[in-house]
């Protein structure tokens, strides 16, 4: 009995097996299907990558825009308020009489804020003028372009600092005219 179900079996088998293998063309559309996915797969990572490029380029000039503009405003504040109170202490320099006080140093000190201030104006247009030709097309010259621009803000930041510390110090020598 055994022997007969095992005869009857094998014709199942091999029926089953020949249906269920897969012909070569049905393997050939298989492998032709599979390949064609990895291409679409891969040609969408690639747009995608572009995509996400581009973006993040847009960004980087958007964000460098924004800070040129924050900068203009910043030194233009700095230097009209620093001039503002420059021409006050000339004002106030040339109501003493040279006569009774000797007024030179602190005038000295004026002039030298003065040449400071105006050199830290044109380092303030240069930085803010660098970071407005950022081109967000070229990253590999945009980091330089960006790391110029801030070197040249940083320049100019510190010339305003010197122009109010020699402010500082001709409003000292002032003082001690006054304690005179």
């Amino acid at each position: 009995m055994s022997k007969i179900k095992f005869l009857f079996l094998i014709p199942l088998v091999f029926v089953f097996l020949t249906l269920t293998t897969p012909t070569h063309a049905q393997i050939g559309d298989r492998l032709e299907n599979r390949a064609e996915r990895i291409e679409a797969r891969q040609a969408s990572i690639s747009a995608n990558r572009e995509e996400r490029q581009e973006n993040r380029q847009e960004r980087r000039s958007d964000i460098a825009g924004k800070h040129a503009d924050r900068l203009e405003e910043r030194f233009a504040n700095y230097y009209s308020r620093l001039s503002t109170i420059i021409t006050r202490m000339l004002t106030h320099l040339e109501a003493i009489d040279p006569t009774k006080k000797d007024t030179t140093l602190a005038k000295a000190k004026i002039a030298e804020a003065k040449l400071k201030l105006e050199e830290a104006k044109t380092l303030g247009e240069t930085a803010v003028s660098l970071f407005r030709s950022i081109d967000p097309a070229k990253w590999s010259e945009q980091k330089t372009q960006a790391l110029a621009a801030r070197d040249t803000a940083n320049q100019a930041r510190e010339a305003f600092k010197a122009t109010h510390a020699l402010m500082v110090e001709a409003v000292k020598s002032l003082k001690s005219l006054n304690a005179k």
